[in-house]
């Protein structure tokens, strides 16, 4: 898309003539002396200004040798008003699956593209293990394909499109990681979140004899989350002594960091089973953690922890 570049071309804008009664066009016909009618320069001008100010409005610069700019200046400013995309990247097996939901389109490089019926997946294989990986949408030779990278994302200021960091041409579905056996293990989707809940559960047998908090390494839940959102804690044992009157605290840790506030069980009998379980709420930086359940007793008296579990709850 050009504007008119002819030699004869005024260099302003001419005054159109005031507004006649509207009509079509007609070729005219010989017989019966009807005129064809003529293409004004006011109605040409009318007609090239709003195509230039389409693509003017998509922040596109006029090329008089590309012939899709307008159709690419509407596909941009729609994506930049849907930057939502209409899908979901799940784990459903061994793969990783970016499949269509609520719709099938999604902005790639300032253009909506569609999200194919079947989805598209992602396999691990020559991936680094225990790794975090972004996950985008990007076009190969016309071909939507996903691809798994450690550089970060960040906002497309000409879209408002999350993008991987300085290059726009790849849109954010995603994040993954991919455990120490090779494996796909945890997913968290870009668009269209919902609650992930995780867990750990078993039957203990070990003990509890400091005053210090100590972890209890075989609740241990790995999680991904997004930055800035809230992830829930929920961690549970159940212990015993053949000591009276003791009494035992459970705390939430990430990454070996105590996030909250613990919450304390007395037993007054000896013999007594009892529970204690605490819920906490804290926001992680993005990316790969570790919840743990860590445990002390009051002045180093010596429980047994014979059941525990944890919940974790992440958006994605």
């Amino acid at each position: 898309m050009y504007q008119y570049d002819d030699p004869t071309v005024s260099t302003t804008l001419p005054t159109p003539a005031p507004a006649g009664t509207g009509g079509y066009f007609t070729d005219g016909d010989p017989v019966t002396n009807e005129a064809a009618t003529l293409l004004r320069a006011d109605f040409m001008n009318m007609v090239m200004m709003e195509l230039l100010n389409i693509l003017a409005a998509a922040n596109i610069t006029p090329s008089k040798t590309t012939y899709n700019q307008v159709y690419t200046a509407i596909s941009a400013m729609i994506a930049k008003a849907l930057i939502s995309g209409q899908c979901r990247l799940t784990l459903p097996g061994s793969d990783l699956l970016l499949s269509p939901f609520r719709g099938n389109r999604l902005p790639i490089a300032g253009v909506l593209q569609t999200v194919p019926a079947a989805g598209i997946s992602l396999s691990s294989s020559g991936l680094t293990a225990s790794t975090l990986y972004y996950i985008y949408a990007e076009m190969v030779g016309g071909v939507m394909t996903l691809l798994a990278s450690t550089t970060g994302h960040s906002t497309d200021a000409a879209t408002g499109v999350e993008v991987m960091t300085g290059d726009a041409t790849k849109t954010l579905v995603g994040m993954g990681y991919v455990n120490a056996a090779g494996a796909w293990s945890l997913v968290l989707s870009w668009f269209n979140r919902q609650d992930v809940w995780l867990n750990s559960s078993t039957t203990l047998s070990g003990t509890v004899t400091t005053s210090s908090p100590v972890q209890i390494s075989l609740l241990d839940v790995p999680f991904l989350c997004w930055g800035g959102h809230a992830v829930e804690l929920c961690p549970l044992l159940g212990h015993q002594t053949s000591t009276a009157g003791y009494g035992v605290s459970v705390m939430s840790y990430i990454d070996g960091t105590d996030v909250g506030q613990a919450q304390a069980t007395s037993v007054s009998f000896v013999g007594q089973t009892a529970t204690t379980q605490t819920t906490n709420y804290t926001y992680p930086t993005e990316g790969y953690h570790v919840a743990q359940v860590w445990a002390n007793t009051n002045s180093g008296q010596s429980i047994t922890v014979i059941t525990g579990a944890q919940l974790v709850k992440a958006e994605g």
